[in-house]
């Protein structure tokens, strides 16, 4: 079972904030964007939420000898 905790606090620790959020795995940390940005749009009026473009760029890095 899986128990969602949320904390407020008014407090600007970086540190905690840091902390809290490096405890996290990165599944969670793309999740909770991912419920970030579908509040967001739903505050902002979108029917439907806009996708997420996945770009990738290929480079090719180049040494001089």
């Amino acid at each position: 079972m899986i128990k969602k905790i949320i904390k407020i606090s008014t407090e600007n620790n970086q540190e905690e904030r840091l902390s809290f959020w490096k405890s996290k795995s990165p599944e969670e940390r793309v999740e909770a964007v991912e419920i970030i940005r579908e509040h967001y749009y739903s505050q902002m009026g979108y029917g439907e939420q806009p996708w997420i473009k996945r770009i990738i760029r290929i480079t090719e890095a180049f040494q001089k000898l």
